[in-house]
């Protein structure tokens, strides 16, 4: 059975966003991990906005892993909003300039007071606060 579904998945035969998010949500409670991987690549193609959003980012953008940044351990927006309301930001992604543009500022606009009110105004000022302190600050 899990082949066949996986052959339908990679067909194209769901490709609408509610079938791809029903199955990756499926495939992660029954740990399939063959068909969350072919999912979350359809979904890729159908719902970019929507993989960033829950699985990743679309593109890598330092593979080398040089850094303890969002460009070298790719996250979803989601977790890093988990991170921004925890406080686990790592000072690097805060001097880390694509990841501020690409990744944090992306998260508080989807997840702050104009979108799911996940992260509140006080947070983010803090977060600000804390960036131009690490980044600018002497």
């Amino acid at each position: 059975m899990s082949q066949k579904l996986l052959a339908k998945i990679n067909q194209g035969c769901h490709d609408t966003e509610k079938e791809l998010l029903n199955l990756i949500d499926n495939a992660t409670r029954l740990e399939k991990q063959k068909i969350l991987k072919a999912a979350q690549q359809r979904l890729k193609i159908i719902a970019p906005a929507k993989y960033r959003q829950i699985v990743g980012p679309l593109h890598v953008r330092d593979s080398m892993g040089s850094k303890s940044c969002y460009c070298c351990n790719p996250t979803s927006l989601e977790q890093i909003a988990n991170d921004i309301v925890s406080g686990d930001i790592h000072y690097e992604a805060l001097l880390c300039d694509a990841c501020w543009d690409e990744d944090i500022s992306v998260a508080w606009g989807t997840y702050g007071p104009y979108g799911k009110k996940l992260i509140d105004k006080w947070t983010w000022q803090a977060l600000c606060t804390e960036r131009g302190d690490w980044k600018f600050g002497a």
